[in-house]
């Protein structure tokens, strides 16, 4: 399984700083693991404090489903940050932990990985 999306999602290159070569700038050497550990696209996507948490009862007065992933935008005028129902409901957080460690540690890029479920892409079989 990790080899095809090794295959499909190539190893992380962004090494926090978007460079083109996987561990070239950021001495991460040849660390699969240490470069997606210093890839901040990688790492935002593994952060639990960048997901939006609204309480039960403001999600059933909205019309939201309990446990609906969510997304939010802002006004830039009135400082309001807006929370809707998000397009998408697939992504990375949909991976158990324990299978996006080994990933991680794997190298493999875990950006490409939820643009590929988001998109409902298929990696592997028909």
């Amino acid at each position: 399984m990790t080899i095809h999306l090794a295959k499909a999602c190539g190893l992380c290159n962004n090494c926090s700083d978007e460079k083109s070569e996987a561990g070239a700038e950021c001495d991460c050497g040849n660390n699969p693991s240490e470069w997606v550990a210093n890839c901040s696209l990688c790492h935002d996507l593994l952060d639990e404090s960048q997901s939006i948490h609204i309480p039960d009862y403001l999600l059933e007065e909205a019309g939201i489903p309990k446990g609906a992933k969510l997304e939010a935008y802002t006004d830039g005028n009135s400082g309001e940050i807006t929370v809707v129902e998000a397009d998408i409901q697939q992504d990375l957080g949909d991976v158990p932990p324990c299978i996006l460690s080994v990933l991680a540690q794997s190298g493999i890029c875990l950006a490409a990985l939820d643009e590929l479920i988001m998109q409902e892409s298929i990696i592997y079989g028909k």
